[in-house]
């Protein structure tokens, strides 16, 4: 009799023991789910050069673990540059020229003050792999097909291609030669399909690049300095969100992918 009461007694003391378990489980797992809600995402609009899509694509999912769901629109900085005044929702932006930058700030769409420099680039002249006639600059006067560069009036890499070629006295002599391209990218890839002889790009841009090589390094004295600056737009409802996105480029992470593609960080 003793023994038929001490396990009912043991029996109800476990049932108990386990519906607190059971409730406590519970409880906790709708804390986490609570939790896990309760982390907002903020989406961003970020308008970057062109030279940038590896680095930042690569950026994108490590941003997303911090809440920042980013939307990147790249393409000429120039190009960027005017979606920016005629209104496009672009909540920060990372050129690849300052003019482009101080165009914007002379137009109060960024802060002077708030503009930051990201990363440094260079410019370089490649030509296809199996291509041996041109070693050097110089040598592309006597190119017989076409010499490609990013549009002058919108590409900064075709700006300072065109700076480059007149110090160097030989724009006027190519002038002809000329295939533009509407970004860096598109002159990438008329020397990588051997559309054109040769074209002006940044050293970042061959970082991986199969079918082209590096004939020079263009003299940094012949061109003004490639410096990548980024800021918030004004107009932006998510400043807080995109100065998290501006910082997170300076911090180590970011810096070694950056530089990773070639990028010259701080």
């Amino acid at each position: 009799m003793f023994k038929k009461k001490y396990l009912l007694i043991f029996s109800m003391l476990l049932a108990l023991l386990l519906t607190f378990t059971a409730c406590n489980k519970n409880t906790k797992e709708t804390e986490v789910n609570k939790t896990e809600e309760s982390k907002e995402t903020v989406k961003l609009t970020v308008a970057a050069a062109a030279s940038l899509t590896e680095s930042f694509n690569e950026m994108k999912p490590l941003l997303l673990e911090k809440g920042l769901d980013i939307d990147f629109t790249y393409g000429a900085s120039g190009t960027l540059q005017k979606q920016i005044e005629e209104g496009a929702g672009i909540d920060a932006f990372i050129s690849a020229s300052t003019k482009n930058m101080n165009k914007l700030v002379e137009g109060n769409f960024v802060k002077k003050n708030n503009v930051k420099t990201i990363v440094k680039n260079a410019l370089v002249l490649i030509v296809p792999d199996d291509n041996k006639e041109i070693k050097n600059i110089e040598g592309l006067v006597e190119v017989k097909g076409k010499i490609s560069i990013g549009e002058p009036e919108v590409v900064p890499a075709g700006q300072y291609a065109k700076e480059a070629l007149i110090n160097y006295g030989l724009w006027d002599k190519l002038n002809e030669k000329f295939v533009y391209g509407k970004d860096v990218k598109s002159v990438l890839s008329y020397v990588s399909t051997g559309e054109v002889d040769a074209g002006f790009v940044y050293k970042s841009d061959t970082t991986g690049v199969e079918k082209i090589k590096i004939v020079e390094e263009v003299n940094p004295s012949k061109y003004t300095e490639v410096i990548y600056p980024g800021a918030v737009i004004e107009e932006s409802k998510e400043k807080d969100a995109a100065q998290s996105f501006i910082d997170y480029l300076s911090t180590d992470e970011a810096k070694q992918i950056l530089e990773k593609y070639g990028f010259v960080v701080k």
